[in-house]
C-alpha cells in the first residue's frame, strides 16, 4: 500500500467524526489509532480490535492488568491509576505490603498525592533498597525528621535527604568524600551546610557539583559570578561536562529569589546567570517600567517568560513570534495568549519564512482565500497546518489527504471535516 494512503488511513483512525462503518473497515491498518480513540467504541468494533491482537487503549480489564503486570516486572513506570486498577477493590495502600518488592517500589514511585505517614514510614523501612529509594524523595516531600539520620546512612536513600537534613560534621564529611557527584550535588543544596564545606564544594572537581553551589543563597555574589564565569570559560564543547552543568543550571528554579523583597529581587536582573534572571522575570509584582524593559531583553527566553503575563500587549506578542517563532515544547504557546492579535495570523500567512507561515493556520478564523493559498504552499508544515484547520473546506481536504507528504495526508485524514464519502473512497482505493 502506498505510504501516503496508509498515513491518511491511520489519520482517519483518529478522526472523531469517522462513522462506525469506516472504523470497522479501517481496523486492519489503523488498529492502534482506533484503540486510542477517546470516543465510545461499539461492542462490534471492540471485538474486531481484539481479534487483531492489538488492544492498546481498550477498556478490557484482563488486558490492562496484564499490561500493568508486565510494566512492573520490567521496571517500567506505571501511574497511580494503573496501580489502583492493579489493587482492585482493595485500598491502594495495601500494595505497601505486597509480597513482590517491585510492586512496592512501583507504589512508591507512582503515588502522586500526599502519602499517609504510616505507609511512607513502612516503605522507608522496607528491606528492599529499591522500595526505600522510591519513597525517599520526589514527589513525596521531606521525610519525617526523626528518620533523617538513618536515611543519611542508607546508601539507597541518602541522596534524597542530603539536600535538607541536618548534617552532622561527621556525616557531611563522609558524603563529601564519596565519588558520587550527584550525591555531592545534593549536599551542595543543603542550606545549613557549614561555610567551609560549602567552599570546599565550590572547588569540587565536578562541574555539576559546582553548578549547584552557584545556586546557594548564602554564597557571596562575587563568588557566585566567579564560579559561573569559570564554567562558561570551560564550556568550549557543547558536549563537555561544563556545558552540561550550565544546561542544568539554566533550567533550575531558584525559589529563594522569588521570596526576596521586590527591591532586593530586582538586583538579580543584572545577573549573568539565566535562572536568577528568569526567577525575577516570572514575578507578578514587577513595576511597569521593568516589564517594558524585559519585553526588549536580549535573551529571548526571558522575553518568552515575561510575555505570558496577562497584561502583555498584542503587538509585543506578535513581534516576539515574528522574530523568534514559537517554542513548541513550552505551553501555552504565545499565539494562544488572549491578547494575541487575530490579524497577526493573516500577516504571517504572507511571511517569507515558511516557519512563520506555518504559524498562520493556528488562527481559528482565517479567510477562505488564505487557507486556499496556504494549502498549496511549498512547505509541508504549512500545508499540514491547513490540513488540521477546522475551517478547511472539504474540497481542500480532498487534495490534502492525497498530498505528496505523508504527514500532511495523516493530518487531513484526522480532520473531522473530512467527508464520510471521501473516507469510503479511500478505503475502496486501499482495497479494504
Amino acid at each position: 500500500m502506498d505510504a501516503r494512503l496508509k498515513k491518511a488511513l491511520e489519520g482517519m483512525g483518529q478522526n472523531p467524526a469517522a462513522p462506525l462503518e469506516v472504523l470497522l473497515r479501517l481496523v486492519p491498518v489503523a488498529a492502534r489509532q482506533i484503540a486510542r480513540r477517546r470516543e465510545d467504541k461499539s461492542p462490534e468494533l471492540v471485538e474486531k480490535l481484539l481479534a487483531t491482537g492489538n488492544s492498546l487503549g481498550l477498556d478490557d480489564p484482563a488486558t490492562r492488568l496484564e499490561y500493568i503486570q508486565h510494566s512492573i516486572d520490567m521496571n517500567i513506570e506505571v501511574s497511580a491509576s494503573d496501580l489502583a486498577t492493579y489493587a482492585g477493590e482493595k485500598d491502594l495502600s495495601t500494595l505497601a505490603t505486597h509480597a513482590d518488592p517491585k510492586v512496592r517500589a512501583a507504589l512508591g514511585s507512582a503515588w502522586d498525592y500526599p502519602m499517609p505517614e504510616d505507609v511512607r514510614r513502612a516503605l522507608l523501612a522496607d528491606p528492599d533498597p529499591g522500595v526505600r529509594r522510591s519513597v525517599a524523595g520526589h514527589p513525596h516531600g521531606e521525610a519525617p525528621e526523626d528518620l533523617h539520620q538513618r536515611l543519611l546512612t542508607d546508601e539507597a536513600t541518602r541522596a534524597s535527604v542530603a539536600s535538607y537534613a541536618t548534617l552532622s560534621r561527621e556525616i557531611a564529611e563522609q558524603l563529601l568524600a564519596t565519588d558520587n557527584e550527584e550525591l555531592r550535588a545534593e549536599v551542595a543544596k543543603n542550606p545549613v551546610l557549614p561555610t567551609d564545606l560549602r567552599d570546599r564544594l565550590a572547588e569540587d572537581p565536578s562541574a555539576y557539583v559546582r553548578a549547584h553551589v552557584i545556586l546557594r543563597q548564602d554564597l557571596p555574589e562575587d563568588r557566585r559570578r566567579e564560579l559561573h564565569r569559570a564554567l562558561c570559560s570551560a564550556a568550549t564543547d557543547p558536549w563537555n561536562e561544563e556545558s552540561f552543568a550550565l544546561t542544568v543550571l539554566n533550567a533550575t528554579d531558584v525559589p529563594w529569589v522569588s521570596q526576596l523583597p521586590l527591591a532586593e529581587r530586582l538586583t538579580y536582573l543584572d545577573s549573568p546567570i539565566y535562572c536568577f534572571r528568569a526567577e525575577v522575570a516570572a514575578s507578578p509584582d514587577l513595576p511597569p517600567e521593568v516589564v517594558a524593559a524585559l519585553h526588549n531583553d536580549k535573551n529571548v527566553g526571558i522575553r518568552r517568560l515575561v510575555a505570558h503575563r496577562p497584561d502583555t500587549p498584542g503587538e509585543v506578542l506578535e513581534r516576539l513570534v515574528a522574530q523568534h517563532g514559537e517554542h513548541l515544547k513550552h505551553r501555552p504557546l504565545i499565539v494562544e495568549h488572549p491578547n494575541f492579535p487575530p490579524e497577526a495570523f493573516i500577516r504571517f500567512a504572507s511571511h517569507s519564512d515558511p516557519r512563520r507561515r506555518s504559524i498562520a493556520p493556528a488562527g481559528p478564523e482565517l479567510p477562505l482565500e488564505i487557507l486556499t493559498r496556504l494549502a498549496t504552499d511549498p512547505d509541508s508544515h504549512v500545508r499540514a497546518g491547513v490540513a488540521g484547520h477546522l475551517k478547511t473546506p472539504p474540497e481542500i481536504l480532498r487534495a490534502l489527504v492525497e498530498d505528496r507528504d505523508p504527514d500532511v495526508c495523516a493530518t487531513a485524514g484526522a480532520n473531522p471535516g473530512l467527508p464520510p464519502q471521501l473516507m469510503l473512497d479511500l478505503l475502496d482505493k486501499a482495497g479494504l
